[in-house]
């Protein structure tokens, strides 16, 4: 998370038009709530740029409803 945020802080510098982010594969999220928190996380820190993301469960093993990402996303 540490890296993804510095990635998103200087892409933002660089005027990029969007940021995106996968689930981690390795090291996966035990649930909806915890995917919410690093998504948020890394757009918090370019938060004047554009936030992507991308859900691939078969390749990042993250099998959560969408539905559910948003809504916790906007609590």
């Amino acid at each position: 998370m540490k890296e993804c945020k510095q990635l998103a802080e200087l892409a933002e510098q660089a005027g990029v038009d969007v940021v995106s982010f996968t689930s981690p594969s390795y090291f996966k999220p035990a649930n909806v709530d915890q995917l919410a928190k690093c998504c948020m996380e890394i757009a918090r820190a370019a938060p004047n740029t554009a936030f992507y993301y991308y859900h691939i469960p078969v390749l990042t093993g993250g099998n959560f409803q969408m539905i559910e990402l948003l809504k916790k996303w906007m609590e």
